[in-house]
């Protein structure tokens, strides 16, 4: 029986669950269009309400629900490898086990970052519609000049902490855009983050104010250099818990004035 369980839950069987890896990272957009045809044909929506409320095999759950059981079904995987391990004694069958734990974690991690990524898509798009630039759109979608597709990274607020302005900011993997929380304007032309940086000022992370500078690169620094103090979340630590995103994407120094 032991070994039965282990060749049911080995390397091989566990990689064979990158199959569901397109249907995980487009099952939010199944979701929305089941939900755009139910309110779009009230017969469907009938006979949907109808099959969960008498049909005893649905369980009285709505359909919406099943599309969200192989994503729930991986998730479980790593959990339930672990806990077998710990009753499993130092053998073969332990190492193929740690074995496909390994390959559980890798497929679900890659199915998590395909799904952040294409809801950056859809955010960029979505941003993209939004902004203005001169007389025409930012497009965000568009590819970079040398790194690729572009990505979204963090979004959050930004206040000035003379003026209180609020400012979006939108952090992509090749420019820094700054956008007027009100109107949803571009506060200024997109900045390339290898001319952004961030000097922390004393008084710890988190909503500690920093200095936020930008120097073009091609251009004289001092009739076009900034130096602006933000009261900030977004830069420093996007989240109370979580390392500072600073530290990774932008130049940051140390900083005693």
């Amino acid at each position: 029986m032991g070994g039965y369980m282990v060749d049911s839950i080995g390397h091989d069987r566990v990689w064979s669950l990158t199959l569901l890896q397109q249907y995980c990272v487009n099952q939010s957009n199944a979701i929305k269009i089941l939900q755009s045809l139910r309110e779009a044909n009230s017969e469907l929506a009938t006979k949907l309400q109808h099959l969960r409320e008498s049909d005893p095999s649905v369980r009285s759950l709505d359909l919406s629900s099943y599309l969200l059981i192989p994503m729930q079904r991986l998730t479980r995987y790593p959990l339930l490898i672990r806990q077998i391990l710990n009753y499993t004694e130092a053998s073969i069958d332990r190492d193929k086990i740690e074995n496909s734990l390994i390959a559980a974690e890798t497929i679900l991690e890659a199915i998590n970052e395909s799904i952040r990524e294409q809801e950056g898509q859809e955010r960029l798009a979505e941003l993209s519609k939004e902004l203005w630039v001169g007389q025409g759109h930012l497009d965000l979608t568009a590819p970079t000049r040398f790194m690729g597709p572009r990505r979204l990274l963090k979004e959050g607020l930004l206040v000035k902490v003379k003026s209180g302005r609020r400012l979006r900011a939108v952090l992509c993997t090749d420019i820094l855009i700054l956008v007027e929380e009100a109107n949803k304007t571009v506060y200024r032309d997109p900045m390339p983050l290898s001319e952004v940086a961030i000097h922390e000022l004393p008084g710890g992370r988190g909503r500690s104010p920093c200095v936020f500078s930008h120097e073009p690169r091609y251009a004289e620094p001092s009739s076009t250099s900034t130096q602006m103090i933000w009261r900030s979340k977004f830069l420093l630590r996007t989240h109370e818990v979580g390392p500072p995103i600073c530290e990774h994407l932008l130049p940051v120094t140390a900083n005693n004035g």
